[in-house]
């Protein structure tokens, strides 16, 4: 490999586990955003300003929190558990977000915007689920075949054999 390459290697792994670390920060911060509209369910007053939609009724705001909890505690266990079907996972995880999403933009949102924010949503999943199944340091991680972990026997990669 010439120095250019191993420089593009370098700066790519660098930018892959820095992707990684934004995945963790972002799913944390959504798992405090659903406890907090769960909070909102259930209490009439909260100490911040409502997170909660002021249009959404309880029974689809029970599915919006719940899909946003849904996702990120799986994304966040299974990174954590080494879950070896954390990408497959997120597919299912990612499409309960999304059907959400078409509900609220199909039955309760009426701005002019909330199809282009539908869009926008779905881009985003679409993004992070290319990365999850294509990352290095996701297939390492877990310990899924053609990871550095799994081929040279890392002892890191004990999940592989549970």
């Amino acid at each position: 490999m010439t120095s250019e390459g191993v420089v593009a290697f370098g700066l790519w792994h660098r930018v892959d586990r820095a992707m990684v670390a934004v995945l963790l920060i972002v799913h944390a911060g959504l798992l405090l955003w659903a406890a907090a509209g769960f909070v909102e369910l259930l209490a009439s007053q909260v100490p911040w300003p409502r997170l909660s939609h002021p249009l959404f009724p309880p029974a689809i705001l029970v599915l919006h929190w719940t899909a946003i909890a849904a996702g990120a505690t799986t994304f966040l266990a299974g990174y954590v558990f080494r879950w070896r079907k954390l990408p497959e996972g997120m597919v299912i995880a990612y499409g309960f977000m999304a059907a959400v999403c078409a509900l609220e933009t199909f039955t309760v949102l009426d701005h002019d915007g909330r199809f282009a924010e539908m869009a926008l949503e779905y881009a985003t999943y679409g993004a992070i689920l290319v990365y999850l199944f294509r990352s290095p340091a996701i297939r390492q991680r877990i310990g899924t075949p053609g990871s550095t972990a799994a081929i040279a026997g890392d002892p890191s990669s004990r999940s592989l054999h549970r």
